[in-house]
């Protein structure tokens, strides 16, 4: 009776060491197939990174008077929106375009135009400042006797102002480029004095622009000159869209040049 107790106790003693090693030899496998769950839901939720095309963005100004703003295109494009599309064709670029220039505005009328803050703001977040001024202050010396001497006076006193515009624009913000526009004569019929005149007037400028760092100056008188008729608008002052288109083509042109040198 004695030994059938003893092997009972040793079959009891067998199958409970034999449980605990398959359990234990269980364990890790257990385990390994958590671990490799996990793994795959991470996996499963991960992205490999992706490379983003993100286009460049230009931010430009447009001040000054009636061709700044683009009177007499007959698309209402003017000098900026026909830069936008020349600029869009060459580079990945989104452009920001904000005009505040006013028809009839003359240079004294600009330099007072920047001092608001909301024009600052903008002068601030401009990386291309385009100017154009000056044609209504060249105008107004037709109604003056004693035309050489307010010529003179006049062309002091504009040197002046866009000194001045300039300044501003380079205290708030050093890092834009500006463009200036320059003039073009929309009658060829005119005296020789005002002919002359108008070309002092542009050298007299662009000298004076050529001093100053960060500024390229856009001719345009001797362009306009060789196809003015297409060159210019119904009102036989302003652009026609062929002229803004020109004078685009010509701000392109220049600032090509001043990112190459």
């Amino acid at each position: 009776m004695a030994k059938k107790i003893v092997w009972f106790l040793l079959a009891i003693a067998t199958v409970i060491i034999l449980f605990l090693v398959v359990g234990t030899s269980q364990s890790p496998k257990s385990t390994s197939s958590q671990e490799s769950s996990k793994e795959t839901k991470i996996v499963s939720y991960s992205r490999d990174p992706l490379v983003e095309e993100t286009s460049l963005t230009t931010r430009i100004l447009i001040i000054g008077d009636s061709i700044g703003f683009g009177i007499g295109d007959e698309e209402g494009l003017g000098i900026g929106e026909r830069y936008r599309a020349l600029l869009s064709e060459k580079e990945n670029v989104e452009i920001n375009l904000n005009n505040i220039s006013v028809p009839g505005y003359q240079s004294d009328e600009l330099v007072e135009a920047i001092q608001n803050q909301d024009s600052q703001a903008l002068i601030q977040d401009a990386e291309l400042i385009i100017i154009s001024i000056g044609g209504n202050d060249l105008s107004r010396l037709q109604f003056q006797e004693n035309l050489e001497v307010a010529f003179e006076e006049t062309l002091a006193i504009y040197i002046e102002n866009i000194d001045l515009v300039i300044s501003k624009i380079d205290q708030l913000n050093p890092a834009a480029k500006i463009a200036f526009v320059g003039l073009y004569n929309p009658d060829r019929s005119q005296e020789a004095i005002i002919t002359s005149s108008l070309s002092k007037w542009n050298n007299e400028t662009q000298s004076f622009l050529n001093r100053k760092s960060g500024v390229v100056y856009i001719p345009t008188d001797e362009i306009f000159s060789d196809d003015l008729e297409n060159y210019l608008s119904a009102d036989g002052f302003h652009p026609s869209g062929s002229g803004y288109q020109a004078i685009a083509e010509l701000l392109d042109d220049a600032l090509d040049e001043m990112d190459e040198s």
